[in-house]
């Protein structure tokens, strides 16, 4: 699970500083910062553009022989919890769900 807080914000802040002024065009992280650390209070705009994101159509048969239908895949699955494009609460882990 990510890091929260005042320490994961600081340290977030502190990646955004090294990048900004290292003139570097490759920066090679340890570890991936929490982009919700990173963006504050953008948060929220950015989870709700990127959640409609990545979708396809698919299967002639699918699982239940509704026909076909669209693929959604959840961009924040590792994200718990979280609410996906459906307006579904996810608690725990992603599973594969039909439907909205």
């Amino acid at each position: 699970r990510p890091e929260a807080g005042p320490a994961a914000s600081a340290a977030a802040a502190a990646l955004v500083r090294q990048i900004q002024t290292s003139g570097s065009k490759v920066v090679r992280l340890a570890a991936v910062p929490d982009y919700r650390a990173v963006l504050g209070a953008d948060t929220k705009a950015f989870e709700d553009k990127y959640k409609q994101y990545a979708g396809l159509w698919c299967c002639n048969r699918p699982p239940g022989g509704r026909g076909a239908g669209h693929i959604w895949y959840d961009l924040f699955a590792d994200i718990v919890p979280h609410t996906d494009r459906h307006n579904r609460r996810w608690e725990g882990p992603w599973f594969p769900k039909m439907g909205p």
